[in-house]
Parts: structure tokens; sequence; C-alpha cells
């Protein structure tokens, strides 16, 4: 019975890490589609608006309409470029993720007026990128919650990296929650996500949270030899 408990169990993570893994794959390929067509498109409206612009007769009606017109491009532009990066952030692929994580911060800070302090511990380097994948989504997660629930302007991310582990730390002094509430409501789906995204990699995730004093998620991944061997390949400087 305990071996068949067993093999379920691996074959639901299995399942599990499968699914998420489709849905990263759909996420890179409508944020492709939309930089290589939607944005070019949109690039290409606005560059036919300002050389319209020039050609109209010099009314001032006309000119505001053109003028509003190029503005809501813009907006538009703008728009388009965070949805991309939502969907999948290019330097998660391309630098890795303390550069990704770096440059979600910045996100928070001009979006939603929260100070993101990051720190890295020990050598940064490339891991498995479902790895890397799974600890991106788990901060955007967490500094979501953050900004919208924790009643705070700053937040701490930390990465460690140890020879065989990878530890993640986000923390607020903010509000703070009651847990079992938390869990009880829809307001707990997205604490469920991050604990079965962390499963998918073998990780740990502890949750501490206290009314009036702040949350804290601590995830713990071991690193598989095969994945030990891609990181020494593929070291940061």
């Amino acid at each position: 019975v305990q071996a068949e408990l067993v093999k379920r169990e691996q074959l639901r993570r299995s399942l599990l890490r499968h699914i998420v893994q489709a849905q990263e794959d759909e996420r890179a390929r409508i944020s492709q589609e939309l930089h290589d067509e939607t944005s070019q498109l949109l690039t290409a409206f606005t560059l036919d608006l300002a050389a319209l612009r020039s050609y109209l007769p010099d009314q001032e009606r006309v000119l505001q309409i053109m003028a509003r017109l190029q503005s809501l491009s813009r907006r538009m532009s703008e728009t388009l470029y965070r949805l991309v990066h939502d969907l999948r952030p290019a330097q998660l692929d391309d630098l890795g993720l303390v550069p990704a994580l770096d440059q979600l911060g910045e996100i928070f800070q001009q979006q939603m007026n929260l100070h993101v302090v990051l720190t890295a511990d020990g050598t940064p380097r490339r891991l498995e990128p479902t790895l890397e994948t799974v600890l991106f989504r788990v901060v955007q997660e967490a500094l979501t919650n953050i900004a919208r629930h924790a009643h705070t302007h700053q937040a701490e991310v930390q990465l460690t990296y140890a020879p065989n582990v990878v530890q993640l730390i986000v923390c607020d002094h903010g509000a703070g929650f009651d847990y079992d509430e938390a869990h009880a409501s829809p307001k707990g789906w997205g604490l469920v996500g991050m604990r079965e995204r962390v499963r998918t990699v073998d990780g740990q995730f502890k949750l501490q949270s206290q009314l009036g004093k702040g949350t804290c998620i601590e995830i713990t991944v071991p690193l598989l030899e095969s994945n030990q061997a891609e990181m020494e390949a593929e070291t940061l400087t």
C-alpha cells in the first residue's frame, strides 16, 4: 500500500510539472507572437500617425485629435510591453534568475510603488530552466500579494546559492494575515499555487505570517547532479 501511495504521489508531481511547463511554453509562444507581430504593427501605426500629422492642414482641432491618437498609441505600446514581460520575461531566458528578479523589482517600484530590496548570496549561476521559472513565478506572486494586501511599500527578496541547494526568501513587514482564514478563502489560492509549483521541483515551501507583523515565504530546493553540471557550465560573471 505504501509503495502504491508513493507511486501515485510521484505520478501526481510529474503530471503537475508537465502542466506547469506546458503553461510556461504557451506563455512564451504568446509573448513572442505579441512581440514580433503586434508590437511591430503598433509601432508602424504610430509612425504613420506622425507622418500623417505633418501633411494635415494647420487646423487646431485636427492637430488635437492627432496628438491624442499618438498619445493613445504610446500607452498601448507600454501596456503591450508590460503584457509581454508578464507572460515571459526575456531576461529569465537570456540572462538568468537574478537579472530577471532585478527587473521585476523595478517594475513593481514603477507600477505599484513597492520598493523591492534584492540580495543574492553565494555565486549567482544558471539553474535548470524549470527551477528558474518556478522561483521567478513565486517571487512574482508573492510581490503581487504584498503590493495588494500587505499595506507596505517595501519587500525583501533574498536568493541564496549553496553547493547543493538554492534558497529563496520573500518577506515584508506589513499587515500580515491569519493563515487558516486565508486558506479557507479564494485569496489563499495564490498561496496554494505557489506551494504546488515548488513541489514540482521537489522543494520545501514554508510560510509564516502574523497579523500586524508581516509575512515571510521560504523556499528550499535541492539541486540535482544534472542541474549542478549545468550550473558549473553556465556560471554568471
